[in-house]
């Protein structure tokens, strides 16, 4: 979840691990990675507004290999680690790969890498690690040294999203585009296991089981809401 204050220039971004045991309205409880699948955005927006409270304005979705070439449009992502992560990987004779605390500068590879690994890694990694990736790519497509190259990031994205937002919305959004020069104001919340217990379904499905009270505190902070 994005989240745009068009006033004051911030951005919230809020993760769902996809393993979320919810309430799909007309089709019972399941995975929230399945409300996509079974009804569209449609049915995604009706699913989060049930169960969370809140409906999202529009959506946007990438592949894989959109996501490789808007990074390779990008020259690469400069990704703050906020901690020690290590994983399978195939970049190396050992197929192991370790990423220590810092700021690592990635390619397209390392980047999808980095935010799919999921032999040591849960659901609660992987939506801490995709934050840090898609904060690092807004950060370097908004840099003032990165006008020159806006063009050919924009028609990545143009190529590989696919969203239903118009020309409309992204004037109301990003025009003046040069107030996020200044490094765009990004806060990032997410879902920990303080707020979902894994678990295990009547039918035998590993999920997480969410605390909605908790998700609900802390999408309040994402939304501003006092």
């Amino acid at each position: 979840l994005l989240v745009m204050n068009t006033k004051t220039s911030q951005f919230s971004l809020f993760s769902f691990p996809r393993d979320l045991w919810v309430n799909i309205p007309g089709v019972g409880e399941q995975r929230l990675n399945t409300a996509y699948p079974f009804g569209g955005f449609q049915l995604l927006s009706d699913t989060l507004a049930w169960n969370f409270g809140f409906r999202p304005d529009h959506y946007a979705m990438i592949d894989f290999d959109g996501f490789k070439e808007i990074i390779e449009a990008l020259d690469g992502v400069d990704v703050k680690i906020t901690k020690h992560s290590e994983d399978e990987c195939f970049s190396n004779d050992l197929h192991w790969c370790v990423w220590e605390p810092g700021t690592w500068t990635m390619n397209a590879h390392e980047a999808l890498w980095y935010v799919r690994a999921r032999k040591n890694s849960s659901d609660f990694e992987r939506t801490r690690k995709a934050q840090e990736v898609v904060k690092a790519m807004v950060e370097k497509a908004l840099r003032p040294t990165s006008l020159s190259n806006l063009g050919n990031v924009y028609s990545a994205i143009k190529r590989n999203i696919v969203t239903d937002m118009g020309i409309t919305d992204s004037l109301l959004y990003f025009v003046p585009i040069s107030k996020y020069f200044g490094g765009p104001d990004i806060s990032n919340y997410r879902i920990t296991e303080t707020d979902a217990v894994p678990g295990m379904t009547s039918g035998g499905a590993s999920v997480l089981f969410p605390n909605i009270p908790a998700i609900q505190t802390v999408l309040k902070q994402a939304l501003w809401i006092e």
